[in-house]
């Protein structure tokens, strides 16, 4: 947990801010979290049951505060999670507190989603294969969406094209996130990196490896 703790520190103040790295910086946090709940999981679950209510009460008002002070600046996409001065550390701290407070209130929420609706073929697709994909989805997402950045075109006009073509990016990029995560799931180092697990904790139960 140290070395973790001591690693989001340095990531957080590396001073990298071209490609997707921005994206990696903001994301890392939020990666070494989540491994340190499922190495700890029932620590945590005992912790959350005795304080449930109290603790998504206290999350939803961070969350609103947080909503109600976000600005332009507080996207990673414009700070670039670059901590240069005051104004910058206030946006990325707001940026990370407010992120971290969403993430837990929507997590609750989908574990309810999840408790009710698993036995539907949908729910359990997007739980498995999307789910569990978030960080390359993220990540995928960022790099178009810098792509789009440095490439002139004509944004549609009416509401129509625009919806449509919104529909359209953002099929892709879950095709291709989901493209990703068959190809590295088999593989230890790259599951391990890229999707943050091994190939036997994202294969479905009673699913043999493949050969």
């Amino acid at each position: 947990m140290g070395l973790r703790s001591v690693s989001v520190v340095l990531v957080a103040l590396a001073p990298v801010t071209f490609s997707i790295f921005p994206l990696i910086k903001y994301t890392y946090p939020f990666f070494c979290l989540g491994f340190s709940f499922s190495q700890s999981r029932d620590r945590w679950t005992s912790i959350t049951r005795s304080y449930k209510l109290l603790l998504i009460a206290s999350l939803c008002i961070a969350a609103l505060v947080c909503f109600l002070a976000w600005q332009k600046d507080t996207y990673v996409y414009n700070n670039l999670a670059l901590v240069q001065d005051m104004l910058s550390a206030k946006n990325v701290l707001l940026m990370l507190f407010g992120s971290a407070a969403a993430s837990a209130i929507m997590i609750e929420l989908f574990l309810q989603c999840w408790r009710f609706g698993r036995s539907n073929r949908a729910v359990r697709f997007i739980a498995v294969e999307t789910g569990q994909s978030t960080l390359v989805l993220y990540l995928i997402q960022g790099t178009v969406f810098r792509l789009m950045d440095s490439i002139q075109y004509a944004e549609p006009s009416d509401l129509t094209t625009r919806l449509a073509v919104a529909v359209i990016l953002g099929g892709a990029i879950i095709l291709v996130t989901l493209m990703v995560r068959r190809t590295v799931r088999d593989i230890p180092y790259l599951s391990q990196l890229i999707l943050g697990a091994s190939p036997r904790a994202l294969r479905p139960a009673g699913q043999p490896a493949h050969k």
